[in-house]
């Protein structure tokens, strides 16, 4: 029997390598909005999320409590919640957020393009002033095309 390696032709034997991505990102309320916050209906662009990358899940850690009732969404610009629904950012300090569940964009999700990460204070919520919150954002990398 005689054996061709066709893998170049073929292309579906690509090499494997390290694409694992976890990025933090440190969003001090107390400093956005020229040091006023965010209050209800107000949104903020706090970073980019790159294209190709595959996203998993969102890791929230809350560092410093608002201090009263407060909520926080995180999403993209085009969807302000999608990653984040109604996060309590009042519970205890250096804890986990908890996710409601209910979020768009599930672990899976492929951005083709550069797409902006926004933070937003729902409706009828308190202003954000105080709160220290950690957002990681865990997933991988794939190509773009």
């Amino acid at each position: 029997m005689t054996t061709f390696n066709e893998t170049a032709v073929v292309n579906q034997n690509r090499p494997q390598t390290p694409r694992r991505v976890e990025w933090p990102i440190e969003i001090d309320f107390s400093k956005l909005n020229d040091g006023v916050g965010l209050a209800a209906d107000e949104s903020a662009t706090v970073g980019k999320i790159p294209a190709g990358f595959v996203f998993e899940r969102l890791d929230p850690v809350l560092r410093t409590p608002e201090g009263e009732a407060a909520t926080l969404n995180v999403g993209t610009d085009t969807d302000t919640d999608g990653l984040g629904l109604n996060l309590n950012v009042n519970g205890a300090a250096n804890s986990t957020v908890a996710l409601a569940g209910t979020e768009a964009i599930k672990a899976g999700r492929y951005f083709h393009a550069d797409t902006e990460l926004a933070v937003a204070v729902p409706t009828g919520a308190n202003t954000l002033n105080v709160a220290k919150v950690r957002l990681t954002l865990v997933g991988y990398m794939s190509e773009t095309e």
